[in-house]
């Protein structure tokens, strides 16, 4: 019925070095996006935020220079700024993940959407300040940020991943944005 489907030596080496490059790339994925930040560096939840650049930033230790842009409506709520570029099949799943996020949250965090292709230096000064690890190279990137009380007075804390997260990770990320700016801003609980 069939054609034998035996491989010859040369196609078996040619298979076995695919099977080495799947391996080795997904491998490559795995510990890119885990330097990378992938998840913000750390779970959800209060402890995940930073203030200061992460230990494993290049940055460690300083703390960030954010934009005026984005702190003026980090005065009313969280902000999320979320860096991305056309065609980009991870952008596409991340901008779908916060929307349906946002979508559940009304106004209750402001939504920067930075295409990268369009505002090459917006774009480019929130990866530089950004980028989980200090080496920015990727898209999607998204930044959370938000207020908690420090020793003088509410002080910014933010957070941030490279790749696509899910919405079920952004949402929890944005409700505990949410909670620590209401405790941050002075405002109750919600």
């Amino acid at each position: 019925m069939g054609a034998d489907r035996t491989l010859s030596p040369k196609g078996c080496k040619r298979l076995a070095h695919l099977r080495y490059a799947v391996v080795v790339g997904v491998a490559f994925l795995f510990l890119a996006t885990a330097a990378a930040g992938g998840n913000g560096g750390a779970g959800a939840g209060p402890e995940g935020w930073w203030i200061y650049y992460p230990d494993h930033h290049s940055r460690a230790g300083y703390i960030v220079d954010h934009p005026i842009w984005a702190l003026g409506p980090l005065e009313e709520k969280p902000v999320i700024i979320f860096i991305h570029r056309i065609g980009c099949s991870s952008c596409i799943w991340q901008e779908a993940g916060i929307h349906k996020a946002l979508g559940d949250l009304g106004d209750e965090v402001a939504y920067v959407d930075i295409l990268a292709d369009n505002q090459h230096q917006k774009a480019w000064e929130v990866l530089v300040l950004y980028d989980p690890t200090g080496n920015p190279r990727l898209v999607p990137l998204t930044v959370y940020l938000t207020l908690v009380p420090g020793p003088e007075g509410s002080q910014v804390a933010w957070r941030s991943a490279v790749g696509h997260q899910g919405d079920g990770l952004i949402r929890s990320i944005l409700d505990d944005a949410i909670l620590l700016h209401a405790r941050g801003s002075g405002g109750p609980d919600p």
